[in-house]
């Protein structure tokens, strides 16, 4: 069943491989022909709204807007839910990666342990 996670991948989808990995969080739409299939992966840190963005080894880089408004390599990057990312030349921010994991896994009750699961990030 679906567990909490602390830790998401981020990638393009591999839409013809049925069977294969798939990133928790996938990069469609304008930008995404430059997104790896493993590009990325963001983990929760102790601080609540606080996370960490790292480049997993992606042909065209992670970057992230810093406060000066430079685009800086992610490498296990300290991220904030309102902090830009490119992933390749797709842009989103933290935020709205978070948002797509969590309206794909609402909490839902557990028919065995009778408990609501929460598998939101």
């Amino acid at each position: 069943m679906n567990e909490r996670k602390d830790t998401l991948i981020i990638g393009r989808p591999d839409l013809a491989a049925k069977n294969s990995f798939q990133p928790d969080i996938q990069i469609t739409g304008q930008g995404n022909e430059t997104v790896s299939r493993r590009h990325a992966s963001l983990s929760r840190t102790e601080k609540s709204g606080e996370y960490i963005l790292t480049d997993i080894g992606s042909t065209n880089g992670t970057k992230y807007q810093d406060d000066s408004e430079n685009w800086v390599p992610a490498q296990e990057s300290r991220v904030t839910k309102q902090t830009k990312v490119r992933f390749g030349k797709a842009e989103v921010t933290i935020e709205e990666i978070v948002k797509q994991y969590n309206r794909k896994n609402p909490p839902f009750f557990h028919p065995e342990t009778r408990k609501i699961v929460d598998p939101r990030f």
